[in-house]
């Protein structure tokens, strides 16, 4: 709008409100990064049309192509209260970044090098380590020669090959703790740790993933039972007054973060077990 004043020509800014998101699906963790680790973010390009519809989006910057890929398939979905200018609705050209984090289960899948959850078969075969013992004796009690005691090594229970002290996270290097945090977790037939979950609530709640991090790197030998294998039920400790700082972590890959827990109430993590 022009307008004309004593010979001097003003420009009259109309009023203009930018476009409001209403409707804002989420974009899916890329399929082709599972177990990957990475986070990071895309910055998608768009014009909000006039009816609030995402038109000509594009990717204009992603730390992954993956990441722009994921946000430009959920955008048909999204819709805007339009840009308005003088209360009428216009077409607004603008950008918006879209953040993505790696599923926690797929962090540590990523850290420890493995899957380390797992979905079973409802068959698999599954004991506690207390009946460890029992079982063993029963299946080896038809194998011995008559007076012929079953061996120490025989009625081992679980024993760990590797057992690395817990690594704080960077963001909790200097402090010191003294929580010792029980995680429930199940030795698969080749003696990785599987299916950590916390017994409760730590009291100090960063330590949660710290926790289950340091349970999956435990190493036992493998368990069986004469000449099958099973998966065995247990609980291990983790002592945080034993915890290594980031600098002097050797096992981690790539000397990651360790990840840490949301607040409680979240839904995806800390597991505790039911």
């Amino acid at each position: 709008m022009i307008i004309a004043l004593a010979g001097t020509t003003l420009v009259a800014t109309a009023a203009v409100t930018p476009p409001i998101p209403v409707e804002t699906p989420a974009p899916a963790y890329p399929q082709e990064l599972e177990d990957t680790g990475q986070s990071g973010q895309a910055v998608i390009e768009m014009t909000v049309t006039t009816e609030g519809r995402v038109a000509r989006p594009r990717v204009q910057e992603a730390d992954h192509p993956a990441f722009g890929t994921a946000a430009l398939a959920v955008l048909d979905q999204w819709r805007f209260e339009p840009a308005r200018r003088d209360g009428e609705p216009v077409s607004r050209r603008i950008a918006l970044p879209f953040q993505f984090r790696a599923p926690l289960d797929q962090q540590f899948n990523a850290m420890i090098g493995r899957k380390v959850f797992q979905h079973l078969p409802p068959d698999t075969e599954i004991i506690d380590e207390a009946q460890l013992k029992r079982r063993l004796r029963q299946d080896h009690s038809g194998m011995l020669k008559p007076g012929v005691a079953m061996t120490q090594a025989n009625l081992a229970q679980l024993s760990t090959i590797r057992h690395v002290p817990p690594v704080l996270p960077r963001s909790l290097r200097d402090r010191e703790f003294d929580d010792v945090i029980a995680v429930r977790c199940l030795v698969a037939p080749d003696g990785s740790v599987i299916n950590p979950e916390l017994e409760e609530m730590p009291k100090t709640a960063e330590l949660a993933g710290p926790a289950l991090l340091s349970a999956a790197a435990i190493r036992f030998h493998p368990p069986e039972l004469a000449n099958r294998s099973a998966y065995v039920r247990t609980t291990v400790t983790v002592d945080f007054s034993t915890a290594k700082k980031p600098e002097n972590n050797l096992w981690w890959q790539n000397e990651r973060d360790a990840p840490l827990a949301p607040p409680p109430g979240q839904p995806d993590i800390p597991r505790i077990a039911r």
